[in-house]
């Protein structure tokens, strides 16, 4: 059966149109990008916790733990400074104000669930919240607690954790919807051993203290998570049509390691369009069609990453996936190395 003389010119449109589209979005003909990837440790180098099958909204995370391996607790000095030598480049620490005037490293402002205490932090003095054991509420998925008793006295202030030696740098998780306790993170950032410099560390949170922040500290990355969010589903809409959101500008761009192929020109024709605009791209876990599963978790994700892509990657147990980008950091020896093979096939199984 022969084709009438509209229906070829319609196919001619269609397939023009598929020609022009897929010139204007080639990754290949895109400017090479400069620069290798970076690694934020989500929640420094906490324990690691049970992905599968989260939905991000649980009340209590530490109580979804996976058999602990190591000793590291997320939000204390000694957890920044290890995923600083572990091959972070941001290391994520989440801050609370106190009811004493004071900033501390924690997660929840409610400490039932981690510390089994009634109560906030938000109305806690730092001196009663120093006698909590913040490894309380961690439980492995047999309903085992085996880190009970091993965090007491371990709650830091930030003052305490800005006055090391060798800092890392920061990505401040400002937990706290006031403006008034962006001010004061501000006065103590400024007024440590070794002040912030803008272009050292970044910021992240959502609501009125975040865009405190912004005004505080201009020339920061300042990642206000509502504003990422726009930006990431604007852009999988807009981008196919050559448009970058308003909210993309001097903002981030999240991409699930997943959903990767969503992205209009992904990665060389993407990362050119937001370095226009002065966006960060953010790699992140993957997404299920309702919640992004936090961070990267197994190493083999890394190979789904291309390798010209010079963003941030979001990574959940740096204490394995940080050597394994980078080997120079591996300093394990045979029996450590036989330890986190079988955490990652254990991990692995849980997937399938």
């Amino acid at each position: 059966m022969k084709l009438g003389v509209w229906p070829k010119r319609i196919l001619f449109v269609l397939a023009a149109i598929f020609l022009v589209a897929t010139f204007v979005h080639a990754s290949w003909i895109a400017p090479t990008p400069r620069g290798m990837p970076k690694l934020i440790a989500h929640r420094a180098l906490g324990q690691p916790l049970l992905q599968h099958g989260a939905t991000g909204d649980e009340e209590c995370l530490a109580a979804r733990i996976e058999e602990p391996y190591h000793d590291f607790f997320e939000d204390t000095p000694k957890s920044a400074q290890k995923a600083s030598y572990t091959g972070a480049n941001l290391v994520e620490i989440n801050v609370l104000p106190t009811g004493d005037g004071d900033l501390v490293l924690f997660h929840d402002d409610d400490l039932k669930c981690r510390t089994g205490k009634d109560g906030k932090v938000s109305e806690t003095s730092v001196e009663d919240l120093k006698k909590l054991d913040i490894a309380w509420g961690y439980v492995t998925e047999d309903g085992a607690h085996p880190l009970r008793g091993k965090g007491v006295g371990k709650l830091p202030t930030l003052d305490e954790t800005l006055d090391q030696a060798r800092q890392p740098q920061y990505l401040f998780h400002l937990l706290s919807d006031d403006p008034a306790d962006a001010d004061l993170l501000a006065e103590k950032l400024k007024a440590a051993p070794r002040a912030v410099r803008e272009n050292e560390h970044a910021f992240v949170g959502e609501g009125m203290s975040i865009k405190r922040l912004i005004e505080l500290f201009p020339d920061a990355w300042v990642l206000d998570l509502d504003r990422a969010r726009a930006c990431t589903s604007e852009y999988m809409k807009t981008g196919w049509l050559t448009l970058v959101p308003e909210a993309c500008e001097n903002g981030t761009l999240l991409v699930p390691i997943n959903r990767q192929w969503m992205f209009a020109g992904w990665p060389n024709r993407t990362i050119s369009r937001m370095e226009e605009v002065g966006a960060k791209i953010v790699v992140v876990g993957p997404y299920d069609g309702e919640h992004v599963t936090y961070g990267l978790d197994l190493p083999e994700q890394f190979h789904d990453i291309p390798n010209s892509f010079n963003g941030y990657i979001l990574v959940d147990d740096l204490y394995i996936l940080g050597p394994a980008l980078r080997p120079s950091l591996n300093r394990w020896g045979n029996e450590e190395r036989d330890r986190m093979t079988e955490v990652l096939d254990r991990r692995r199984k849980a997937r399938d």
